[in-house]
């Protein structure tokens, strides 16, 4: 007697008043009798084989990979480390600014964690701040990014900037190998992205240069 039940159960909640997710839990149970022998096997995501006697059970399960939420931050406390001047008031000042960054931002930042993995690595992290600044330096931990008239050379970086958060565990000689590694594979991304950051690649090609010559 051969028996294979998979139950699926789908559970939404929501995440500190963050969107809602979704969660698939597979329970894959299998039971086999031969010669009053029985074997059973209780899975939750696995991709297993089960061979007794003359039964052999291949069994794969393709599950729900969850992007962490990524959330603009605003810090007129931030801001103030590298604006002396920088005063409360002015958040809505940098908010303005970063309009049109927001729009595209918020159209293709799904887009983008997917891409990051799909050439990359899963996502480890459930949660990413990216925090905004009037001006200052851009780095990823946490991800900080210079407001720039530019809206879509804000974009890239944050692509950027994303994709050492999503690798931050890979280990390389140096800064330049690791950018160069990055970059090759920031092209394969771009190709594929419903936005055309192109001719915004150079931002990251000057940065790897920087790099090149420092450890040349």
């Amino acid at each position: 007697m051969l028996k294979n039940t998979i139950h699926l159960q789908i559970k939404l909640w929501d995440n500190n008043k963050y969107e809602k997710c979704v969660q698939f839990h597979i329970n894959l149970h299998i039971i086999h009798h031969a010669n009053n022998r029985i074997v059973e096997g209780p899975m939750q995501g696995f991709i297993g084989a089960y061979s007794c006697f003359d039964t052999f059970i291949f069994a794969k399960l393709f599950f729900y990979t969850m992007l962490p939420k990524t959330e603009l931050k605003y810090s007129w406390m931030y801001n103030s480390v590298y604006i002396k001047d920088f005063k409360k008031e002015n958040i809505n000042r940098l908010k303005d600014s970063c309009k049109s960054f927001e729009g595209i931002y918020k159209k293709h930042n799904k887009e983008i964690l997917k891409l990051i993995e799909k050439h990359f690595q899963k996502w480890k992290q459930e949660y990413i701040p990216i925090y905004l600044i009037e001006k200052g330096p851009v780095f990823s931990d946490p991800i900080t990014i210079r407001y720039e008239e530019e809206a879509k050379i804000m974009l890239i970086r944050v692509l950027h900037e994303l994709i050492h958060n999503n690798i931050q565990k890979k280990k390389f000689k140096n800064d330049y190998l690791l950018h160069a590694y990055m970059d090759k594979k920031t092209k394969l991304i771009l190709d594929e992205l419903s936005i055309d950051l192109n001719s915004q690649f150079w931002v990251l090609e000057k940065m790897t240069e920087k790099f090149r010559k420092m450890f040349s």
